[in-house]
């Protein structure tokens, strides 16, 4: 199979792809600068933030600190 894409993945992982990149984006990140905040690749973060890949519950986690998001970031993905 072949990876989802954008218009492919669910309405809540869409959902979860905006906030992460809006939040993303207030901080002043790259996915780059995101990803090694998160021991991720600056890609990993692009596939999540397109709906290519879904978050698994360590970058849900490692992204909720690293952005410093207040529980947003895990909220966003229930």
């Amino acid at each position: 199979m072949g990876q989802l894409k954008k218009n492919s993945a669910s309405p809540a992982a869409q959902y979860f792809a905006e906030v992460l990149r809006t939040l993303r984006v207030q901080a002043g990140l790259s996915q780059n600068d995101l990803g090694n905040l998160m021991a991720y690749s600056g890609a990993a973060v692009s596939a999540v933030e397109t709906g290519a890949k879904p978050a698994t519950d360590e970058f849900i986690a490692a992204a909720e600190k690293a952005l410093d998001a207040g529980g947003l970031v895990a909220a966003a993905a229930k």
